[in-house]
Order: structure tokens, then C-alpha cells, then sequence
């Protein structure tokens, strides 16, 4: 059995399948009090991918920038 969150509603809820649609559910999580932090975990985890992606693109600047001078040179 596990814990469901419904990001839509906020809901928590708990069995051994989810309740709502794939679509609007995170989990399934072992305790209600993690189920209920989904989002906050969710949000935290997107802000960090959104910064590797960031650092990605900037380092890819550099590579293309560094293929750049070598073929003018």
C-alpha cells in the first residue's frame, strides 16, 4: 500500500493504486506526510533541473564558441 498526492487538489489518499488519473497524481510514497510534501519535492526538483539545463546551454555556448575559432583559424 502506498500514499497518493493529487496535485490538483492536494489531496492525499492512500492504496495500492491511485485514485485519480495518471496525469494528476505523484506517487505512490510510503508515508502520508511525504505524500503531502509531493509538490514542495516536485518544485524543488524542477528548480534544479531548470539550473542544469542552464549550465548545459552556458557550457554548450563555450563549445560551440571554441569549434568556432578553430574552424576561422
Amino acid at each position: 500500500m502506498g500514499y497518493w498526492y493529487n496535485r490538483i487538489t492536494g489531496e492525499v489518499r492512500s492504496g495500492k493504486v491511485s485514485p485519480w488519473p495518471a496525469n494528476v497524481t505523484f506517487g505512490p510514497y510510503q508515508t502520508a506526510e511525504l505524500a503531502q510534501n509531493a509538490s514542495l519535492v516536485a518544485s524543488a526538483r524542477e528548480a534544479d533541473a531548470e539550473e542544469a539545463d542552464k549550465q548545459w546551454a552556458e557550457a554548450d555556448e563555450w563549445d560551440r564558441a571554441d569549434r568556432e575559432w578553430a574552424e576561422d583559424w
